[in-house]
C-alpha cells in the first residue's frame, strides 16, 4: 500500500502537463448561474443527505435477515445475474429521473445529485 500514496501524486502531476483547455469547453462548463447560498439552506440540504443515508442504512439493516436466510445460500452464478439486473433497473430508474428533470429542473435535480452521489459511493 506504500506505492499508492505516491502514484496518486505523480500520476497528479504528469496529468497537470496533459490537460490542455479548450476555449469553447471552458466557456460551456463554467456557464453555470452563480447563486449565493444561505447558510441555512446548506445546514437542511446536510440534514437532507444525513437522513437519507440513515435510511438506507435502517434499510439494509431491515433486509439483512432476508438477505442471511435466502441470498446467501444462493450461488454465485445467480447472484451475479441479480446484480445485473438490479444494475440495469437502477439505471432505467436513472434515465427516468433525468426525463423528468427536464420538466422539474429546479425541484429534482439536488436530490438526484444526492442519490447519484450516494449510489457512486456504495459501488
Amino acid at each position: 500500500m506504500a506505492y499508492v500514496f505516491p502514484a496518486v501524486v505523480t500520476l497528479g502531476v504528469v496529468g497537470i502537463f496533459f490537460v490542455r483547455q479548450i476555449a469553447e469547453d471552458t466557456e460551456e462548463s463554467l456557464a453555470a448561474e452563480e447563486e449565493e447560498e444561505k447558510l441555512g439552506e446548506v445546514f437542511v440540504r446536510a440534514g437532507k443527505v444525513y437522513i437519507f443515508v440513515m435510511a438506507l442504512i435502517f434499510l439494509g439493516a431491515g433486509f439483512k435477515p432476508l438477505i442471511d436466510t435466502y441470498l446467501l445460500k444462493l450461488p454465485s452464478q445467480i447472484l451475479f445475474w441479480v446484480n445485473m439486473v438490479s444494475a440495469i433497473l437502477d439505471n432505467a430508474t436513472l434515465a427516468a429521473a433525468e426525463i423528468g428533470v427536464k420538466v422539474l429542473t429546479e425541484r429534482v435535480a439536488p436530490e438526484l445529485e444526492v442519490m447519484i452521489r450516494v449510489h457512486i459511493e456504495r459501488t
